[in-house]
This record gives structure tokens, C-alpha cells and sequence, in this order.
């Protein structure tokens, strides 16, 4: 798995526009090179890349405020309901993360945070989410977490941050759900949607080493949405909504002794799945395959009808075949197995670098 996946790495990397492609046929975005040189970092390959000349690949799409948008980006390019301020906190999540990687400076600090540390805004831009799609609304606060986190540990106010992250901590502590442990306000009847947006937040209380209320809870419930063959969504599971599985159970792990084994047991049921997909592909896909003739059948129709595709955050310059490798299925594949290995102490597939702080590449939590 390891030689094929590092050749598929390597083999999106457009040395040209030195940026990485979503997927062998497809195109360089700022996206899909964020996503590469988070894949790359995570298993310690950075010479892959020539980190300036990406580097200013990335930085040179940051407007004057912070915000970074892809040089190609409309939004009459989105098939999704995506708010304008979801994708550029998308676009510029991402940007600080690889930049960070490649160990190159923003041109320009987060100003747009400004407006966020104005008595009560952050309350009354919590209260302004769509709760009930959690899943999409927990995108949100993570990225707005993450710029604090990352303005405070760089040129930003840390006074004002810590402020900002406290009263988000505090809004979430006040709404979080208790027979689940997730948050939405529809979260008994839509569970999944909970789970997929709670791996988004318990991270930052791990990392700021603060209580998350109700463990036993979020591990019965994340545990009793896994299906039987250790996936989180039917039909071949999901690279990220797997992951959200894990990355849930991982950080529940040591706090609910009672529940370790049945933890344990989980995480090694979602790890051979996926390790066993990995020895057949390069890179991974988003779904993995089945491996049964009526569902191969079902599939190849389905690729044939054109069913079969989907688009990264319904942009249609990041659109993939969901059972053919592209570079965030493979990101999020291989973050899972790192994850696992990591936390079972199971021999390493590849040499881990763990990114430090709490974005997507956060592995290991501080002690």
C-alpha cells in the first residue's frame, strides 16, 4: 500500500503550476493543493513539493483581509447552498494549514476576525447557524475556531482571541445535547448528521484541554452508528464521515475506561476495512468498492448513468468519480489509518507527522 499510495501522491503534483490536481484527470485548485500538501506532510514526503513555489502558489490567492478565494472560483460554478462565507472560510482554512506545512508565512493577518471581537457578535453569529443541519453549521464554527486559534498563536490580539474561543466554548457547552452528546437541534431524529458534525469540535476541547460533557454518552452513541462493516455510511462509507467516526472514538478513547474495549474493537474494524481497500487502489476514493458481484454490477450501472459522481463541496472544478482515488478521499483515508495506528500503537504504515494544532492533520493531543 505504501509504494502505491506515495506514486499516486506524487503523481497529482503538477511541478508546472506546482499545485496538485483532485484527481489524476482533473484540476489544479487551491483545494486540492491544500488537501496534497496536508497528505504529503501527514506522511512525511514534503520533498514531493518544492514548498516555496507552492507556497507562493497558496499566499498569492490571500486578499488584503485575510481571506483566501481560488484565482478560478464563481460561485455559478456551485451545484450546493454553500454561503459565500462558508467557502472563502473553506478556501483559507485550508491555505493556513498547508502554509503552515510548507513552513511559508500569509502574506496578511485575519482581519476580517475584527468584527467578531465586537461585544456579543460571536453570540448572536452562533445563534444565526442553521441548527439543524449540525453537520453543515459545525463546518462553520470549526473554521471560525481554528482562525482564533491560529491568530492567537501567531500576530493577532491573544487577549481578544482567548475572549472569542471562551465564548464559544461556552455557547456550545450550554447547547450540547445530553442523551447523545452531539449538538442540533434535530440531532434524536438525525443522528448521523450530529455525529458527523461533532468530530468537528471535540478536537478544540482536546487541545485546549477542556471537559467534554457527556463521553459515555458520545461514545454509545457514535458506536451504535457504525455499520457492521465498520463504515458510517452505507454503500462504501465516506472518507471524511469515516473518519469522523474514528477521529470521535480516538478522543474518547482514554477518558471512558469502561468503554475502551468495545472502542478499541470499533477502530479495528474500520481499519482492516480500509486497509484492505488500500492494497487494491494508489490513492483511495471517497467510497470504498464492494466486494460482491451484485454490488459491482449495481456500481458499473450506476458509472454508466453517471450516478457515481460527486463534487467537493459542490464545486464543479472538484468533481470525481466517488469509487476512483482523488486526493481528499485519499487525504482522509490515510488520516483515519494514521489515527489508528496511532492510538492502538499498531505498526505504522508510514512515518506520522502530526500537524499542532487543531485542524484536519491533528493526530496527537497534547499531554
Amino acid at each position: 500500500m505504501k509504494d502505491r499510495t506515495l506514486s499516486f501522491l506524487q503523481s497529482l503534483y503538477d511541478p508546472e503550476q506546482c499545485g496538485f490536481k483532485f484527481h489524476p484527470q482533473g484540476n489544479v485548485t487551491l483545494l486540492s493543493t491544500c488537501f496534497g500538501v496536508q497528505s504529503v506532510y501527514l506522511v512525511d514526503r514534503m520533498d514531493i513539493v518544492e514548498s516555496e513555489k507552492t507556497g507562493s502558489f497558496i499566499s498569492q490567492q490571500q486578499r488584503d483581509d485575510g481571506i483566501f478565494v481560488d484565482r478560478n472560483f464563481c460561485r455559478n460554478q456551485l451545484s450546493g447552498l454553500q454561503s459565500t462565507e462558508y467557502i472563502e472560510w473553506q478556501f483559507t482554512f485550508f491555505s493556513l494549514i498547508a502554509l503552515d506545512m510548507l513552513g511559508v508565512q500569509p502574506k496578511n493577518e485575519l482581519h476580517f476576525l475584527k468584527v467578531f471581537q465586537e461585544k456579543d457578535y460571536i453570540v448572536q453569529w452562533l445563534d444565526s447557524l442553521n441548527w439543524d443541519d449540525f453537520w453543515y453549521c459545525s463546518n462553520e464554527i470549526m473554521f471560525l475556531l481554528f482562525f482564533f486559534t491560529h491568530s492567537q498563536l501567531g500576530a493577532g490580539d491573544s487577549y481578544a482571541c482567548d475572549t472569542a474561543i471562551a465564548q464559544i466554548f461556552e455557547y456550545l457547552n450550554k447547547s450540547q445535547e445530553e442523551t447523545t452528546g452531539y449538538w442540533g437541534t434535530e440531532v434524536r431524529t438525525r443522528p448521523l448528521n450530529g455525529m458527523f458534525g461533532a468530530a468537528h469540535i471535540y478536537l478544540f476541547y482536546r487541545f485546549f484541554k477542556r471537559e467534554i460533557q457527556y463521553e459515555e454518552q458520545v461514545v454509545l452513541s457514535t458506536l451504535a452508528l457504525q455499520l457492521p462493516d465498520g463504515l458510517y455510511s452505507p454503500g462504501g462509507g465516506g472518507a471524511c464521515e469515516d473518519y469522523d467516526g474514528v477521529e470521535i472514538l480516538v478522543r474518547m478513547l482514554n477518558s471512558c475506561p469502561p468503554l475502551e474495549s468495545n472502542i478499541q474493537k470499533s477502530l479495528i474494524q474500520t481499519y482492516q476495512k480500509i486497509i484492505k481497500a488500500g492494497g487494491r487502489f494508489g490513492g483511495f476514493p471517497y467510497r470504498l468498492p464492494e466486494n460482491n458481484y451484485i454490488a459491482y454490477a449495481k456500481r458499473k450501472i450506476n458509472q454508466f448513468l453517471g450516478r457515481t459522481t460527486y463534487r467537493y463541496s459542490g464545486w464543479e472544478l472538484m468533481e470525481c468519480d466517488m469509487y476512483s482515488p482523488d486526493i481528499w478521499g485519499t487525504y482522509f483515508r490515510l488520516m483515519t489509518i494514521a489515527l489508528i495506528e496511532i492510538s492502538l500503537e499498531l505498526p505504522k504504515s508510514f512515518s506520522y507527522n502530526s500537524y499542532p494544532l487543531p485542524g484536519w492533520g491533528y493526530l496527537v493531543d497534547p499531554h
